[in-house]
């Protein structure tokens, strides 16, 4: 059941991830107020979740060192959005997914068949075939742009299946690491005068649509989270982590109808023959390794 569970969060997550490409390509490159803006519906969600779940406080202080990191992760990943190629971003995840991977084997003891090794390679190597090929900055750049990504966002991944594993309810993890990270990102604008007057004074001049658009993803984001708790308490971690880099493969699909009917969300993304050859060539080694995958379960 973790199998459908996890490819759906990757088309949750292209999709997301396609979107924020195209607030950024379209109406501003600011980060934080993106994110601002975006957490504003979020915690419209949580205090929903708060008043219908009743949550232990006692829980935020084991979550907060995660949510502060995971706050600085999506600054950078606005950041990063506006200067690569979504697909290529994707590396991120495909770095991630072996670290992740390792944690699985050596912290949960998730073992691996000869099946399940070769099926992770050939993802793991479709992934970085598309991030890196179809890139058009030098190899060097894309790796500073992709490696600190990856590694902040770790430690929320890992909370996650430690807290499962321990035999916390889904809920109280959800809420937590999401009011963690997204009551940071929140506050902490308020409490920093540059980036509070840069906030008031970008705002009105973003049209309606602007605020529309942000709060489209975020409804998918409480959707992708959740989810991938469910995936997460039955499937195992290294496993869950590899499926989930079928993503970029979502996004070249997004990107290419948002492209081919002048969408203005079309994200940043190339879109030329020779890149589609490559992603295609990418998807191919990839396909195999999801299906030695799925067979090996």
């Amino acid at each position: 059941m973790w199998f459908p569970l996890t490819l759906l969060t990757a088309f949750l997550w292209a999709l997301i991830n396609v979107i924020n490409s195209g607030i950024t390509k379209r109406y501003t490159k600011d980060p934080s107020v993106i994110l601002w803006v975006q957490v504003c519906f979020s915690m419209i969600f949580l205090t929903m979740i708060g008043f219908l779940t009743h949550p232990d406080p006692r829980m935020s202080l084991v979550f907060l060192p995660v949510g502060v990191i995971t706050y600085l992760a999506d600054l950078l990943f606005f950041w990063i959005c506006s200067r690569l190629d979504i697909s290529v971003m994707n590396a991120a995840w495909c770095l991630q997914s072996v670290i992740l991977s390792a944690a699985g084997i050596f912290l949960f003891h998730e073992l691996w068949t000869p099946v399940t090794f070769l099926g992770a390679v050939l993802v793991i190597l479709g992934v970085l075939l598309l991030s890196l090929r179809a890139s058009t900055h030098s190899f060097g750049k894309t790796a500073l742009f992709i490696i600190p990504l990856a590694l902040l966002y770790i430690p929320n991944a890992l909370a996650r299946k430690v807290a499962l594993t321990a035999g916390m309810p889904i809920l109280p993890i959800f809420f937590w690491l999401l009011l963690c990270r997204d009551g940071l990102a929140f506050t902490v604008p308020w409490f920093l005068p540059s980036e509070r007057r840069k906030i008031m004074r970008t705002l009105p001049t973003l049209p309606l649509s602007f605020f529309v658009t942000c709060a489209i993803p975020i409804t998918l984001f409480f959707t992708v989270e959740y989810v991938t708790l469910r995936a997460l308490a039955i499937g195992p971690l290294s496993i869950v982590s590899v499926v989930g880099n079928v993503q970029p493969f979502f996004v070249l699909g997004l990107a290419w109808l948002l492209h081919r009917h002048g969408h203005h969300l079309a994200p940043n993304e190339i879109v030329t023959k020779e890149s589609i050859r490559i992603k295609a060539l990418s998807f191919f080694i990839a396909f195999i390794g999801l299906a030695l995958l799925a067979l090996s379960q």
